[in-house]
């Protein structure tokens, strides 16, 4: 969260700091809490806003609005064995699901095009218009300083995930994430 990462920063200098996972069906059904953990200030740059979730098109919206958050990148959790998480088909569930996986992917990759060719966002159908107000807020706070050339860039796009969801599956599994060319790719080497 906002402190944690204001404490690693100045005590730790990384090279990259990742918010904690944030779901993109809440976000998409305007749910105002789910954007404290996207604060940041610019202390804590680069800072990859790091989602979750199982609908392809909730992820679009979603890279569409942490691009316009100002985020250096956005990392795409597929690993969490939490049962309300992996048992919902989300996180390390997308294992057992990788055409899905794959498809969410290409989803967020299509939303940061979508945000460097002029989407905004009033071009997200599933925000409410009290949520962008609050999205519009939440960047005014403290990373406003970014030139509107470097708002309008692609964000490159992470995947963090697991070995397997039960047992190995990385000649299986890892080959199809490789296929939709994330920037960076994270594995725990474990199930």
């Amino acid at each position: 969260d906002q402190p944690f990462r204001q404490i690693v920063q100045k005590y730790g200098d990384p090279d990259v700091i990742f918010t904690e996972f944030v779901n993109v069906e809440g976000l998409c059904h305007s749910i105002e809490r789910l954007l404290l953990p996207l604060w940041f200030d610019d202390t804590q740059q680069p800072i990859a806003a790091q989602l979750y979730g199982k609908t392809p098109d909730f992820f679009r919206q979603c890279a569409i609005l942490v691009s316009f958050l100002g985020f250096d990148g956005i990392d795409l959790n597929m690993g969490c064995p939490s049962k309300n998480v992996a048992g919902g088909g989300a996180g390390a569930g997308l294992i057992k699901n990788p055409k899905l996986a794959a498809e969410i992917i290409d989803a967020v990759k299509q939303g940061v095009q979508d945000w460097a060719n002029g989407a905004d966002l009033a071009d997200c159908p599933d925000f409410s218009d009290k949520f962008i107000k609050a999205v519009k807020e939440l960047r005014q706070k403290d990373n406003d300083s970014q030139t509107e050339s470097q708002k309008r860039q692609p964000l490159p796009v992470s995947v963090k995930t697991r070995l397997g969801y039960e047992k190995s599956e990385v000649e299986s599994w890892i080959p199809i994430i490789l296929e939709t060319r994330p920037a960076v790719l994270t594995i725990h080497g474990r199930t």
